[in-house]
């Protein structure tokens, strides 16, 4: 982060992703939309011990999504992708609040490019804390099993952030679709 936006703010990550810019723009806030309801690491906010510190929020509604869209002339194209990333990457995240990400979508005004800027913080790409990444028992550093005062604990958590990301998908999903809700 500290490489390509002066920020005080190290906990933020930022991504690029350059686009096909025929894709119409609702196309894509449909697809950002489908990214936030299936992945719960993006859907975490944080509350104080000693509760389960973390839990889902619902999956956002296109509407709802913290996204700012920015036309651009396509000679100042790179700099519009990197003043939107700076401003995006330049603020805190309230984590008891959430969502702990930010989308930016730029586009070309005259349809030669398109791309999208996601700011997370790092809690986002932790797959530990949302319990989607190494739940089996061999989790542990170096593949060893953590039989640790906390796992009970640990496996309680991950088991409740499991349960609330299906209901939360398959609501968000049959919201989208108009189908009833997914089988768990």
């Amino acid at each position: 982060m500290d490489g390509w936006v002066s920020t005080a703010q190290i906990y933020n990550q930022l991504m690029h992703v350059e686009l096909d810019p025929s894709l119409p723009p609702d196309t894509v806030l449909d697809a950002l939309t489908v990214l936030v309801a299936v992945q719960p690491g993006l859907r975490q906010v944080f509350l104080s011990l000693p509760e389960l510190h973390a839990r889902l929020h619902p999956a956002a509604h296109a509407r709802d999504l913290p996204l700012e869209r920015v036309d651009s002339p396509a000679p100042a194209y790179a700099a519009a992708c990197s003043a939107l990333a700076a401003k995006l990457g330049g603020e805190p995240f309230d984590l008891h609040a959430g969502p702990a990400y930010r989308f930016g979508y730029v586009r070309a005004t005259d349809g030669s490019a398109a791309a999208v800027v996601l700011c997370a913080h790092h809690v986002v790409g932790d797959g530990g804390v949302d319990g989607s990444a190494g739940a089996g028992p061999r989790s542990g550093v170096g593949g060893q099993a953590d039989h640790g005062p906390g796992r009970r604990a640990r496996d309680r958590f991950r088991a409740r952030a499991e349960r609330q990301n299906r209901t939360a998908t398959a609501q968000s999903c049959g919201r989208r679709t108009g189908v009833g809700r997914a089988p768990p």
